[in-house]
């Protein structure tokens, strides 16, 4: 596991010494950092909480970037589309489908700059999130 900007203790503390943590850095350093570091899989794991449903897509825009296929729970909204790893119901599942299998998840990261360009300009995004405000 790698934990960028700081050392997590609540989640490094069950990871034992399988982890790494990056020193903080600044948003250009941050992506610079993170289209180098190419990974092959990224996850957020979320809860589905009210808090959590107001978040953004952020961190799947930059696994996307970075060349990464993107494991998140679509049970929050900004994260139900095709093309990304449902950890709703857990992680084990994903993980073994996923285990080895390095052409799947280049696929899902080709087709996740698809599906971005088509369906993730800011500017409708936004009238999304204004509707979920006033709801």
């Amino acid at each position: 596991f790698m934990f960028m900007g700081c050392d997590y203790d609540l989640i490094s503390n069950r990871t034992g010494k399988n982890h790494v943590y990056t020193n903080p850095m600044t948003i250009i350093q941050f992506y610079n950092y993170l289209q180098g570091l190419n990974p092959i899989l990224m996850f957020f794991p979320l809860l589905n909480n009210k808090f959590n449903q107001a978040k953004s897509n952020i961190c799947f825009l930059e696994a996307t970037y970075s060349g990464a296929a993107f494991m998140g729970n679509k049970d929050c909204a900004e994260f139900n589309h095709p093309f990304i790893i449902d950890i709703s119901k857990g992680m084990k599942d994903p993980l073994n489908l996923l285990k080895d299998d390095i052409e799947v998840m280049e696929k899902m990261n080709t087709d996740s700059w698809e599906y971005i360009k088509k369906n993730r300009l800011l500017s409708d995004i936004n009238k999304l999130r204004i509707n979920r405000l006033l709801a």
